[in-house]
């Protein structure tokens, strides 16, 4: 019971803060951001690329590059499914962790 509990975050790749710093101005990463359209003023990174919960699977396609990494960030615990999502697509995707 235990293992299951502590092997949850072993599926992920996390960036911590201290590599957002070099990440954020990289031309080979691409920043993504999945908040609700009322916190967008008070929470959007300028250099990111901003999607909805409801608008995501529709835009990704579109807005999103295979060829680049892609750093989601945000609280990680809420966003695993859309890693998971974007890992089915075959995209390089990373959650940023405190």
């Amino acid at each position: 019971m235990f293992d299951t509990i502590f092997k949850t975050n072993l599926d992920f790749k996390f960036i911590t803060k201290a590599k957002f710093a070099k990440i954020k101005n990289d031309y080979k990463w691409q920043i993504i951001q999945i908040i609700k359209s009322y916190d967008w003023r008070k929470n959007h990174l300028l250099y990111a690329t901003t999607f909805t919960p409801l608008n995501f699977k529709n835009e990704y396609e579109n807005k999103l590059d295979k060829s680049k990494k892609i750093l989601i960030f945000g609280d990680y615990r809420k966003l695993k499914a859309y890693y998971h999502f974007l890992k089915s697509k075959k995209y390089k995707v990373y959650l940023f962790k405190n």
